[in-house]
Formats: structure tokens, C-alpha cells, sequence
């Protein structure tokens, strides 16, 4: 059944995956950037045979290193119950250091749902650092991590993992950093086309870098 999931379905789970609530009494997305809070909107819509009808909740608050961070819930029970329902069928009903990518998922052959899960992943916990030109993903599950690390390879997107301490955190997080010239292009090539908000042009820069190298 994973099969028939469509690519916004496939886009939804990987922005879930990775700023998504998936543990508790129901499923929520939480950014900074209100395109993804709308990406969000539009997926879970995508779902329904009658998109009108459903409604969210959003509450926003003032953010740290941002102007404000939003949290959306869906407000119609039917939607919020069908995506309760994939999410616990998927077996990523689950906290944060155990998210992972599920293992139907990792079978797929290099697919355009493949591409639209991992542009779901890195337009939430992606980023780049500019000094040493290369793309970075975050997250405090060493699963995870492995995961993304070998679906970037099925499009020949060369990665590698470590690990650092958390400041003010008891906990560890992983980053899966691209940082080989032929893996960003592919990146660019693969990846790119299909992220949705700000990241698409923090790591535009840097493929122009890349590119004048």
C-alpha cells in the first residue's frame, strides 16, 4: 500500500519527519517559515476528496534566533484522523531520537517520491555551512541519520555522519554533511527541485559558490 502514496504524500512525511510532533495524542507541525506551515496546509488537503472542508489551527509565538515560530494542528477530525492514522501505520507515531525513515521506503528504487521525502527532510532540519560550502542534516536520531545517509546514495549523493553533544542538552545529535562536489550537484540535480521554503535559496548560494570555484 506504501506504493500508492502520492509525491505531496511523500513530501508531507518527510516535512513530518522533521519538525513534526509524531509521539503524542495526535500529529502537529512546528516552523519558522510560514511556506512550509502553507506546504503543510496544501498536503494535507491533497488527502481529501473534499479539501474545503478542512481546517487547522495555527498559533504562533515570538522564536529565539527568528521572528516567530508557527504550530499548526488540524482542527477537522476526519483529516486529522486519516493522517493520525498513516503516520501510525508507518510505524512514526514515535519521539524524536527514535524517528526514522520507514523501512517499506527504503526498498524504493531512486523514485520522484523518494526525491520529494528527502526535499520534505531537508526543507525542515536541513542546512548549510557556507565556510566549508557544504549541506548539512540534523537530527538527535542516529537511525535517521543512518537512513537519510543512504537514500541520498540512491542518487549518488555521497554523505558521511558524526556526532556531537548537544549545549544545554543531554542528548547527542547527528548531522549527515554533502560535501563532495559531484554529491552537491547532484544534490542541486535530484533534491532541490522539489524543497519547498527559505532553504531553496540559503542553498542556492551555495551551489552558485560551488559553481564559480
Amino acid at each position: 500500500p506504501n506504493q500508492r502514496l502520492t509525491m505531496d504524500e511523500m513530501l508531507l512525511i518527510g516535512m513530518l519527519i522533521g519538525d513534526g510532533t509524531l509521539g503524542g495524542d495526535s500529529v502537529s507541525f512546528t516552523n519558522s517559515d510560514i511556506t512550509l506551515i502553507d506546504e503543510f496546509q496544501r498536503c494535507v488537503k491533497s488527502r481529501s476528496a473534499s479539501p474545503e472542508n478542512i481546517e487547522f489551527i495555527i498559533r504562533s509565538q515570538d522564536g529565539v534566533e527568528v521572528d516567530k515560530v508557527y504550530n499548526i494542528y488540524i482542527k477537522t477530525k476526519y483529516a486529522k484522523k486519516s493522517l493520525d492514522n498513516l503516520i501510525s501505520k508507518l510505524g512514526l507515531n514515535v519521539k524524536s531520537a527514535q524517528k526514522h525513515i520507514p523501512n517499506s521506503f527504503m526498498l524504493y528504487p531512486p523514485s520522484e517520491k523518494l526525491q520529494c521525502l528527502l526535499a520534505g527532510l531537508f526543507s525542515t532540519d536541513g542546512g548549510y555551512v557556507s565556510q566549508s560550502n557544504s549541506i548539512e542534516y540534523y537530527t538527535t536520531s542516529k537511525s535517521l541519520a543512518q537512513d537519510v545517509k543512504h537514500l541520498l546514495l540512491k542518487f549518488g549523493i555521497y554523505s558521511y555522519v558524526s556526532s556531537y553533544p548537544v549545549k544545554g542538552y543531554k542528548c547527542i545529535s547527528y548531522k549527515v554533511r554533502i560535501s563532495q562536489k559531484d554529491a552537491l550537484l547532484n544534490f542541486e540535480k535530484y533534491i532541490l527541485p522539489y524543497m519547498v521554503g527559505n532553504k531553496i535559496y540559503e542553498f542556492k548560494d551555495i551551489f552558485e559558490k560551488l559553481k564559480s570555484l
